[in-house]
């Protein structure tokens, strides 16, 4: 993992700009008969200097609806108790 930068527009602008970022890939949870599906697909994170970035991909199309119920939320393990709410207020379709 190293420095990023990343252009904040909501698209992935160019493949380099999370290629240094750490990432997750959340995948199906369950066993073999319980396979359960998961809204977020993957999650990206990263650093410069002076800012955090987080990166969401889900797993479902987005529409007014679907942005209306959701909400993430990121805790960190320290500083202790500290969260971070992400939600969609207006789309920006």
């Amino acid at each position: 993992m190293d420095f990023i930068s990343p252009k904040i527009d909501g698209m992935v602008t160019s493949y380099f700009e999370w290629q240094n970022a750490g990432f997750y890939s959340v995948g199906h949870s369950g066993g073999s008969m319980h396979q359960v599906e998961t809204t977020l697909k993957s999650f990206h994170y990263g650093f410069d200097l002076n800012n955090y970035f987080f990166r969401l991909d889900l797993s479902i199309p987005l529409n007014d609806k679907t942005i209306e119920e959701l909400l993430f939320k990121i805790v960190f393990l320290y500083p202790y108790k500290r969260e971070i709410s992400i939600s969609i207020d207006e789309p920006a379709w």
